[in-house]
C-alpha cells in the first residue's frame, strides 16, 4: 500500500513542476467589445512572464473608435478583482503592471497590430489569463493572429485535477500488479 501511494504522490508532484513553458494563444474572428473578456482557459497559470510577442489584424473597422491595439490580454484572478497585468488597450484597468502594444494605433481593416513586450520578471502563479477589448467605451472588434506569453509560464491544471491524475496512476497501478 505504501508503494501504490508513493507512486500516486510521485505523479502528482511531477505534473505540478512540469509547467514551464510558454503560453500561445491563436485566434481567428476573435470578437469582443468595449471592456468584454473571455477566459482562454479555466486553468490559473503558474509561472514568470518574462515577454510578450503580439501578431494580429484588425479584420473589420472597429467599431466606436475600438482600434487594433485595443486587443488586450489580462492576467488577473478568476473574478477580475485583481488585475495583476495588461497587454494593450485604451483604457487603463488599474492593473498592478501594465504594458501597451507598439503597433496596431489604427482602427481601419486590415490594421496589423502587437510587437514585443520586455516585462521583466512578473510571478503570475494563481493568476487566469484572460482576452479581449481593452477599450472601455469601444464597440466590437474583430481579430485574427497570435500572442506569445514567454517565460516559464503555462496553465496548470486545479488541484483536484491533479489529484485524480494521481489516483488514475494508483487504478493503474493496482490493475498491473
Amino acid at each position: 500500500m505504501n508503494t501504490h501511494t508513493l507512486i500516486g504522490a510521485t505523479a502528482v508532484a511531477t505534473l505540478a513542476t512540469a509547467a514551464a513553458a510558454d503560453i500561445n494563444l491563436t485566434f481567428e474572428n476573435f470578437v469582443a467589445s468595449g471592456a468584454q473578456f473571455s477566459l482562454t482557459s479555466e486553468d490559473a497559470v503558474a509561472g514568470d512572464l518574462t515577454s510578450v510577442f503580439g501578431a494580429f489584424t484588425l479584420n473589420e473597422a472597429g467599431e466606436n473608435f475600438t482600434w487594433c491595439d485595443d486587443l488586450c490580454i489580462l492576467i488577473a484572478s478568476e473574478d477580475l478583482s485583481d488585475l495583476h497585468v495588461q497587454i494593450g488597450g485604451y483604457s487603463d484597468f488599474g492593473a498592478t503592471n501594465r504594458f501597451t502594444w507598439e503597433n496596431g494605433a489604427s482602427g481601419d481593416a486590415g490594421t496589423n497590430g502587437g510587437g514585443t513586450i520586455d516585462t521583466g520578471t512578473i510571478n503570475v502563479d494563481g493568476y487566469y489569463v484572460w482576452i479581449g477589448n481593452g477599450y472601455g467605451g469601444g464597440g466590437n472588434g474583430d481579430w485574427t493572429g497570435a500572442i506569445d506569453l514567454n517565460g516559464s509560464i503555462d496553465y496548470v491544471p486545479a488541484p483536484g485535477a491533479l489529484a485524480l491524475l494521481g489516483l488514475a496512476g494508483l487504478a493503474g497501478r493496482r490493475r498491473r500488479a
